[in-house]
Parts: structure tokens; sequence; C-alpha cells
């Protein structure tokens, strides 16, 4: 008796198994299709920094470097946004997680190579049973397309503005 139930827990368990393996590939495939970072870190209650903790593959792509890098350097995301958008983008994101609210940032991720990368993340707080912010996740979307698009559409109004100036 005692090695037919020790047989079925065990028969149990390997289902539980191949179940769990289905899942994490089912959610596997649907995080890869998402058309931008998906990520989530979490925050160090004494130093305050943001470790990466989840981030899709899409961020290779996007930006140049490996999960690997994203996952083993704090405040990773932070330290590749553009000098000039750093300070704001630290100031908005903590006021977003500070009010528990989502939000949404627009700013510039320097890539890899070096190149400007236009993006808008969607991000929210992560919070424990204290109701304490431990963490913060969300998606990043690529924007450089639209962003060269409207400063091409801007310069052009500007470009027509000064014409007709010389004209009258």
């Amino acid at each position: 008796e005692f090695r037919r139930v020790l047989f079925r827990s065990e028969m149990e368990r390997e289902r539980m198994a191949r179940l769990a393996e289905a899942e994490r590939k089912r959610l596997n495939d649907l995080i890869a299709n998402v058309p931008g970072v998906v990520w989530e870190t979490r925050i160090d209650p004494i130093s305050q920094h943001h470790t990466t903790t989840f981030v899709s593959d899409q961020a290779e792509r996007m930006l140049g470097y490996s999960v690997e890098e994203w996952l083993s350097t704090p405040n990773f995301c932070i330290e590749h946004v553009h000098e000039e958008d750093r300070e704001r983008v630290v100031r908005e994101s903590t006021e977003i997680l500070s009010s528990r609210e989502q939000g949404v940032l627009h700013f510039r991720w320097i890539a890899k190579d070096g190149s400007t990368v236009w993006v808008k993340a969607q991000l929210s707080a992560v919070v424990d049973e204290n109701g304490t912010t431990v963490g913060s996740r969300g998606v990043t979307i690529d924007m450089t397309e639209q962003q060269l698009t409207e400063n091409a559409r801007l310069q052009t109004i500007e470009n027509n503005r000064k014409i007709g100036r010389a004209h009258v």
C-alpha cells in the first residue's frame, strides 16, 4: 500500500512539473511577442538601488545590452538614460512609485553602440503585503521612429515660417 501511494505521489509530482513547465513556456512565448521591453526591478531598502530581476529578450534587440548585463548591474536602466533626461526621469519615476499609481515616462536611452533610442515606459509599483513599495515593473516601447518623424515635421514648420518671414 505504501509503495502504491508513493508511486501515485511521484506520478502526480511529475504531472505538476510538466504543467508548470508548459505554463512557463506559454508565458515566455507571450512576453516574447510584446513589442517592447518587459521588465521588473526590486529596490534595495538600504541603498535604494533598483536591481533588475527580470527583463525580456527584447532589451538586447532594443539597446544591444545582454539580459545578463541588465540583471547584474544595479540601476542599469537609469544609468543608460540620456544624461539630459536622467534627473527628470528619476524624479518622475519616484513620484509614480510613491503614488502607487501607474505612470508613463518619455525619455531617451543610450544604446550600447552610442545611438539614442527614444522610449515610452509604462510603469507601476510592486508593493509588499505591508503596502511598502519594494520594486517596479512595466514595459518600455521604442518610439524612435515616431519621435524622428515628429522632429522632422516640426523642423518643416519652422523652415516654412522662416521662408514666410523672408518673403514679407
